[in-house]
Formats: C-alpha cells, sequence, structure tokens
C-alpha cells in the first residue's frame, strides 16, 4: 500500500476468507501492526492489513496468522493452523510527500514558525538543515520534529536561505 501502510498477506489458494475481520483474531503480534488496525479480504486469497498508528513491523519482521476458522474456499482443506511469515519488502517503494508550511520572510523582531507534514501511520524523523548557511545547518543538525522556529535576529538580513 502507499508508505508502507499496509501489508498483503497472499494465500497460496482461495480461503473461506471474506469482508472485514477483527485483526485481533487474526494477526500476532498485534501490537507490531498498531494502534487500531484494519484486517480486509480484498480477495479470497489476500488478508490487506492496514497499518494502525505506531505501527513497528517492518521488511524482515515475522508476522503470525492465527488461522483458527478459516479453510479453503472449496472446503477440502481443513481449518488453517496458525503459522509464520517474513514481511517483505514492497515491490515499489513510495517515499512520503513531504508539505513544509510557514513564513517566506521573517523579520529580525518576528519569530518564523516552520513546520512539516507528511502522511505516515509511522513515526517520522525530520532532518533540518541549510545547504547555503553553514552557521545555520549547524544549528538546525539538532532539530528531529516536525516543526522549528527561527528568531529572525539570529538570521541575516537581506538574506536567501535554502
Amino acid at each position: 500500500g502507499p508508505l508502507a501502510s499496509q501489508i498483503l498477506v497472499v494465500f497460496d489458494q482461495k480461503t473461506s476468507g471474506s469482508g472485514a475481520v477483527p485483526c485481533a483474531s487474526n494477526i500476532a503480534p498485534l501490537s507490531a501492526v498498531g494502534v487500531d488496525p484494519a484486517c480486509t479480504w480484498t480477495a479470497q486469497h489476500t488478508l490487506s492489513v492496514s497499518l494502525g498508528s505506531g505501527a513497528t513491523i517492518v521488511p524482515g519482521s515475522i508476522l503470525g496468522f492465527i488461522g483458527t476458522t478459516l479453510s479453503s474456499a472449496n472446503k477440502v482443506s481443513s481449518h488453517a493452523a496458525a503459522s509464520n511469515t517474513t514481511v517483505s519488502r514492497p515491490t515499489f517503494s513510495q517515499a512520503p510527500v513531504l508539505r513544509v508550511v510557514g513564513a517566506n520572510e521573517v523579520g529580525s523582531c518576528d519569530t518564523a514558525h516552520i513546520t512539516a507534514y507528511a502522511d505516515s501511520p509511522r513515526a517520522l524523523t525530520f532532518v533540518w538543515g541549510s545547504r547555503t548557511h553553514p552557521a545555520l545547518d549547524a544549528n538546525l543538525s539538532t532539530e528531529v520534529s516536525s516543526s522549528l522556529s527561527l528568531r529572525g535576529a539570529s538570521l541575516e538580513a537581506d538574506a536567501t536561505y535554502t
């Protein structure tokens, strides 16, 4: 899914699974897929797990499938046993789309408040910097939150910063 926000659990045959199902009855450990994840059978052989906030699962993690009442669609196979699978990397990675909101200009008596936004179910770490002003770059290098404040008095007059 977009921005690594969902995991597709693909089975080797059509199953009896359909519609929305409780993730707690199907996925383990539930905490790895975040708070309030959603599990939906998008096809008879595919369970889509939409990650909740704070998801910690990453490619290489082990995801457990609880099974219990799931069977083959043709009812020939018995109920699925609990099993584990390793989460694979997506075929196509998609970077988050970043929006930066803040003042374009700041006076010497003002403070510019700048905030970065990105849609992601995972916690993001932000890296701030300046390509053109080493002193500002050094000051910003310790900032990791999504917002920062810049005092106009600490900036050069009539300068353009990138």
